[in-house]
């Protein structure tokens, strides 16, 4: 039994191991843009260029809606990740990580947000 379960976690093991590594998919029209501050709900905002940014907070979804675009100039795709970030330069290359997993991925800063205080 042992001998023949082997092999299929071993499989699943790196099947596994792919999905950590996705990079993300190449923007078209892409403009690098520090970003001039803004103010978003009475709170101002400073985006800035950082040598090491590091946060913990929470993921959310976005409802769909009308269609729009992002900061960035792309469109919302369902199908796509979205990073919102009220400081990060546009676009930014981050890597997002789940704590209780410890899985992650790299993923683009195409937005500003959230706008909530």
């Amino acid at each position: 039994m042992i001998r023949a379960t082997l092999p299929l976690a071993a499989a699943l093991a790196l099947a596994g191991c792919g999905l950590l590594h996705h990079r993300p998919p190449p923007a078209q029209h892409v403009r690098y843009t520090v970003g001039k501050p803004y103010n978003a709900g009475g709170q101002w905002h400073y985006p800035r260029v950082f040598g090491h940014y590091d946060r913990t907070g929470l993921s959310t979804l976005i409802a769909p809606g009308p269609a729009r675009l992002t900061a960035d100039g792309e469109a919302y795709r369902a199908d796509s990740l979205t990073v919102q970030s009220p400081v990060l330069p546009l676009p930014s290359i981050v890597r997002i990580t789940n704590l209780d997993t410890g899985r992650s991925l790299a993923v683009r800063v195409n937005d500003r947000g959230p706008m909530q205080a």
